[in-house]
């Protein structure tokens, strides 16, 4: 399935691009919208044709089964958007304090909002197909200032928004092309913009590190950010708004792209648990991490943000949001962020700075179009924070301060990206959407790292700059109906994902004296980098290009086989492409050697079938079994430079559990689970590691891996005005490993704890919201065949509190580490991959709203 042909020349003067004349032709894509448009086309068809959905259907007339237990009015409102697809409009304070009684029944919407607002003062009426909700003009208003009217509708898309909320949970998601949580019969995690902004996450990796279930390691050199684990393994899928994007790739290659520094632009995060082959298509079996980026709002909004913190850390960014033209049809949102960030670590420090831009345009009442980019810049000098232990794992003991980078070092990371998306409503039932994504990531980093064991340190020189760029697509088509008395949910697209990387590896070295690359040193934690001045040149010694082509057809169908149980029956079938080109230069930058490997796969077909039965309005019990594949056509077997690549990773989750949806908002879930994953890459100790024609080498296939818990989790308001997010897991990870497979670490602890709260106070202290976190987890360990060395458990505690100075001001400081717990927070083999965690940290901020 591979073959060798030569690899075109690259430009001399810009290696992201051949030169022209033999610029090597790239998987095409000209087929795939095509088939994309008919098969949306053909569906749309079936659609119409379809008697039941037809008709020109309106959400509010249409009888269909309703059933919404007694709570809040407002929990009431949302819940019956989510089950009839009508659209409300009322001021947020209307319903506060206000009750719902239960309703039950074939039912219209209108029905069913008439028996809702019984008893509640409230009236309603219809203009055109919106419903507003009204106090009538006889009854006196609430001497509460009068707020801007909000939308609440019943898409998923626009249900699955957290911001304005003020809760920390919700009740939909954009995973799975938007549905709520208790339809997907796996466990997904959120942190919502209210819990982002209470506990002032700034960086993806502070979101993972309060996310329930993950698990965060770390790769901080270069600026490169975190890796992350959910069920005791990589998660290695990114997507944006439910859409593969460009982020952590499969061929472990390109995590340039996931240090996302700023989380300004995103409106919340989501995490799926477990194998996610139907809607992450080909990746990894632990988890899928999406990001659902903010969106216009129908009415003007403006907020800024200003913080200042620990080890020189400052912040300024404004948001700007509301209607353009058209009587609010044309609306638009403008992000934009600086920021100045230190680090506990000595020298350390990084700029960063984001411009998000996005519009929606109403086509007509039935049809959006929106169009959105943004562009971030960060670059600095990297933590150098990876710290060694002694070759037998005892430990150094090494200041946290201690930075085992060269203070000339430095990195950049440039990131662009634009997206658009048009989505059509049929009717209340049927929608189609296409979304589109490009994105282009420009890196580079040079430094000098002392590396290897304590006891057996020396220093390595390392540069090079690994631009890429990534298009993803996806076309679909969703909706629902009835057959005969039972009700079927129906969802069928293509997506697609094309990624193209390069390496370009600058490890030849011009030095101002004598050279020192791989020279001992003595005594790490005491060096004089004055010693080691930069080189005066990096010279290219080699260039690699990879280029990964997916593309997929998927369905999903949810039928009614009897009254309040669903079967859900899913499968995707995927096609997978490979290209690696690999060139090897002298130190006097003649070329060596090169050549390109093609791989290809197709007809990967990963199925997916769940159970989910209501047993009333609050709750549900379901159970699930996924698959997930995953080339590894990037590890080759040995003996070097390569024999081709090891087997794919092959993946199937098993999940029973029971999620809720209580009063107040209040989201629960429990879940059992066992992830089963074979055929997982690991460095063949037989040979020392080498970059060949195929790339890197020598890998082997591992045994089976199986992970298996327990999973618990809640989040919302549990009491009044008492915000929470609280979870446990417990995990166990087994490995049966080949004989020439080291001993794993254990990167993720076998038991885990996460508390996050909010309080706002009442009476004449109502304008102070107090809160904090706990989090704490079990011992993890590393050991080899001369080495062990384990972290002990630990528990942090962080605290925060805002005050309302009026209407539109709130101060706020946060305080990380309260008790500066002195801990690691990865730890992988005595050469390398040791962290210490983030000392005590404070955090001011002020915030504005108008």
């Amino acid at each position: 399935m591979s073959r060798q042909c030569p690899l075109p020349p690259f430009h001399p003067s810009d290696p992201s691009r051949p030169c022209r004349p033999c610029r090597p032709s790239l998987p095409s894509l000209r087929s795939t919208p095509a088939f994309a448009v008919a098969l949306a086309l053909g569906l749309g068809g079936l659609a119409l044709a379809d008697p039941a959905i037809g008709q020109p259907a309106d959400a509010a007339t249409t009888a269909t089964r309703i059933e919404i237990a007694a709570q809040p009015l407002g929990d009431a409102l949302l819940q019956l958007g989510r089950q009839t697809d009508l659209q409300l409009f009322y001021p947020s304070d209307l319903v506060q304090g206000l009750a719902a009684p239960a309703v039950s029944g074939e039912l219209t919407a209108e029905q069913a909002l008439q028996r809702l607002l019984q008893g509640s003062g409230l009236t309603w009426r219809r203009v055109d197909n919106r419903i507003t909700l009204e106090r009538p003009p006889s009854t006196p208003s609430s001497s509460a200032p009068t707020l801007p009217a909000v939308s609440v509708t019943a898409s998923a898309l626009a249900g699955s928004r957290t911001e304005g909320s003020g809760s920390y949970a919700t009740q939909d998601v954009s995973i799975g092309r938007g549905q709520a949580l208790r339809e997907i019969p796996q466990t997904v995690s959120v942190i919502t913009r209210q819990q982002m902004e209470d506990q002032n996450m700034t960086t993806l990796d502070d979101v993972m590190q309060a996310m329930p279930g993950v698990t965060t390691g770390a790769l901080s050199l270069g600026g490169r950010g975190n890796s992350y684990y959910t069920r005791g393994l990589s998660a290695s899928n990114i997507q944006y708004d439910g859409i593969a994007g460009f982020g952590l790739m499969p061929s472990g290659l390109n995590l340039e792209g996931t240090n996302i520094t700023s989380m300004e632009m995103y409106d919340h995060v989501e995490v799926l648990r477990g194998a996610d082959g139907l809607y992450g298509g080909l990746g990894d079996s632990a988890g899928t991490i999406n990001l659902v980026r903010k969106r216009p709002t129908a009415t003007v909004q403006r907020k800024v943000h200003l913080s200042a913190g620990s080890w020189d850390t400052y912040q300024a960014d404004a948001d700007l949001s509301g209607p353009l033209a058209f009587d609010g049809k044309l609306r638009g949102r403008v992000v934009l962020v600086r920021r100045h960030a230190g680090y506990f670590t000595d020298l350390a420090d990084s700029h960063s700075d984001l411009v998000y831009a996005i519009g929606e345009l109403d086509l007509g009442h039935r049809t959006r179009l929106s169009l959105g980019g943004s562009y971030s810049h960060d670059r600095g000098r990297p933590q150098g924070g990876e710290l060694m232990r002694n070759r037998d794992g005892s430990d150094p003991r090494l200041p946290r301060s201690t930075s085992l980078v060269a203070p000339w070092s430095t990195f950049q990371k440039e990131n662009t990206q634009v997206f658009a998306d048009l989505r059509h409503d049929f009717n209340a039932a049927w929608q189609a959407q296409a979304s589109i994504g490009h994105a282009t990531n420009r890196n580079s980093r040079y430094y000098a790292v002392i590396g290897e064991p304590a006891d057996a340190a020396n220093i390595r020189v390392r540069g090079g700059a690994y631009p890429g760029k990534n298009l993803s697509w996806d076309v679909h088509l969703k909706g629902k109906g009835r057959l005969g008395r039972r009700s079927y949910d129906v969802l069928a697209g293509v997506d697609g994902r094309l990624v193209d990387t390069y390496y370009d590896f600058r490890w030849h070295f011009d030095y101002d004296g004598a050279a020192y690359n791989r020279d001992p040193i003595a005594d790490p934690g005491n060096i004089d980098w004055a010693l080691y001045p930069r080189p005066l040149a990096f010279g290219r010694d080699a260039l690699g290009r990879l280029i990964e082509d997916q593309r997929s057809l998927y369905g999903r169908l949810k039928l009614e086989v009897a009254d309040h149980l669903h079967l859900i029956l899913g499968a995707r079938s995927s096609r997978y492409r490979y290209r690696y080109g690999f060139e090897r230069y002298e130190a006097s930058g003649q070329l060596e050697s090169s050549s390109v490997t093609h791989y290809r796969e197709s007809g990967i077909v990963t199925p997916y079938a769940g159970l989910v039965y209501d047993l009333n309005a609050g709750w549900t019990i379901y159970a699930s079994i996924a698959n997930i594949y995953r080339s590894q056509a990037g590890n080759v077997k040995g003996p070097p430079p390569g024999n081709g690549p090891i087997e794919p990773l092959e993946g199937r989750n098993y999940e029973i559990g029971a999620k809720a949806e209580l009063g107040r908002g209040v989201t629960a879930n429990v879940a059992l689970y066992r992830l089963e994953r074979t055929n997982q890459s690991a460095r063949d100790t037989t040979y020392d590691a080498v970059s060949g024609d195929w790339g890197s080498c020598c890998f082997v296939n591992k045994g089976e891996t199986v992970s298996q818990g327990v999973d618990l989790e809640v989040q919302g308001e549990v009491l009044p005005g008492l915000q929470v997010s609280a979870s446990y897991v417990y995990n166990g990870v087994r490995d049966k490993t080949d004989g020439n497979v080291p001993y794993n670490t254990t990167v993720a602890p076998r038991h885990s704890a996460k508390l996050w709260t909010r309080y706002r106070l009442g009476g004449a202290w109502s304008a102070l919201a107090v809160g904090g976190g706990l989090a704490g987890q079990s011992r993890t360990y590393a050991a080899g065949s001369s080495y062990y060395f384990d972290q002990g458990g630990y528990l942090l505690a962080n605290l925060f509190a805002t005050w309302q100075l009026d209407r539109e001001w709130q101060l706020g400081l946060n305080v990380n580490n309260v008790f500066d717990r002195r801990y690691y927070a990865a730890i992988t083999q005595p050469g390398y991959g040791n962290y210490y965690g983030e000392p005590q940290r404070w955090t001011l901020s002020l915030r504005g709203s108008f």
